[in-house]
């Protein structure tokens, strides 16, 4: 069994920091970033029969219906059109069926949309600047305000992102993260950060010309964790600070076309979902007027169709007593919405 491969005495500072935290409400923690460094070129904690450490579960909820926005960062360095189809893919042919023991639901891509171009130096937290102050202008067709949303963005080549207080940056101490940040006027956010291949430290594993197979190792590699640990409360090793991708890091499986990483499921081995093609990509909806942004907006959005079932169950049963009190209920709930005021 190979060592597994711990964190720098600054990202173990981060991590500590992580977990100290405790229990919370999801979206009231904005986290230090969840880091990945053992991307690159170290040896994962597998051991020879293909066995990782066990993943404990830390109370925070997994997605049971996780989506996936692509947000292009500037040029970006490969083929947008391959790149699409595989996240489309990964997210809706089965990749994350053997999650499904930790509480994942099947997933969605909703498109991807060209954001705004990054400085080439930049911190992390000006990463999740550029990210929010994007999306808090409401950009045509961008899904918004649902908290089972990744924005995987997608770094042009050459820029150089570090983490806030270090001096470690993409290629030589990570090639991806994950994490989350609540903004002033776009509020609570999921990201990930994805950054160009075409240096040493992050094309491990692989010969091929193009780069895909390390980009959609490092792809796979942050959705299927942030799916789990989206907030770094989720599934990880206690022993190690490791996620489950984490844990078959660089070792790559070919599902259906493609090149990707695997992750531990409930027997602990390196597996992806069966590869199910269901064609190709319908729209999906896009932001919906009236609730970007508007808590009263959104609970009342919620509260609307519990008011109709219970109108049609006692349109068809007119003496039901249990769907009128009921119905008096939601409609009371959504007169004391409406009359609310949210900060």
């Amino acid at each position: 069994m190979t060592t597994p491969q711990l964190y720098t005495p600054a990202q173990q500072q981060v991590h500590e920091r992580l977990r100290a935290i405790g229990p919370h409400p999801a979206w009231q923690l904005a986290a230090p970033p969840v880091l990945d460094s053992d991307l690159v070129a170290v040896p994962v904690s597998m051991s020879a029969d293909g066995t990782v450490q066990p993943l404990q579960f830390h109370g925070e909820p997994t997605w049971t219906a996780p989506k996936l926005v692509t947000v292009y960062l500037g040029n970006y360095w490969g083929d947008k059109a391959t790149h699409d189809r595989f996240l489309y893919e990964m997210m809706e042919f089965g990749y994350l069926s053997k999650l499904r023991p930790f509480g994942v639901g099947a997933g969605k891509w909703y498109g991807s949309f060209q954001g705004p171009t990054p400085g080439r130096e930049m911190y992390d937290s000006e990463v999740q600047k550029l990210l929010g102050d994007w999306l808090a202008t409401s950009p045509a067709g961008v899904l918004l305000g649902d908290p089972q949303t990744l924005y995987m963005c997608m770094m042009p080549d050459g820029i150089t992102v570090k983490f806030d207080g270090t001096s470690e940056a993409n290629c030589t101490s990570f090639c991806g993260y994950h994490s989350s940040f609540s903004h002033p006027s776009a509020g609570p956010l999921v990201y990930s950060t994805q950054f160009s291949p075409r240096c040493s430290g992050c094309n491990q594993g692989t010969s091929d010309q193009d780069y895909r197979a390390a980009v959609q190792a490092v792809c796979s590699h942050e959705a299927s964790e942030t799916f789990t640990d989206a907030h770094g409360r989720g599934w990880y090793n206690n022993q190690t600070g490791m996620e489950g991708a984490d844990e078959t890091a660089w070792h790559f499986l070919q599902w259906g076309p493609w090149m990707l990483q695997g992750y531990p499921s409930d027997k602990w081995v390196n597996v992806v979902g069966e590869y199910v093609p269901v064609g190709d990509p319908t729209p999906q909806p896009g932001p919906q007027p009236g609730l970007q942004g508007d808590p009263k907006a959104i609970a009342l959005a919620a509260i609307a169709p519990v008011v109709d079932a219970y109108a049609a169950e006692l349109s068809r049963h007119p003496r039901s007593i249990n769907a009128r009190a009921h119905l008096i209920g939601a409609q009371a709930a959504g007169t004391a919405v409406e009359g609310a005021t949210f900060s």
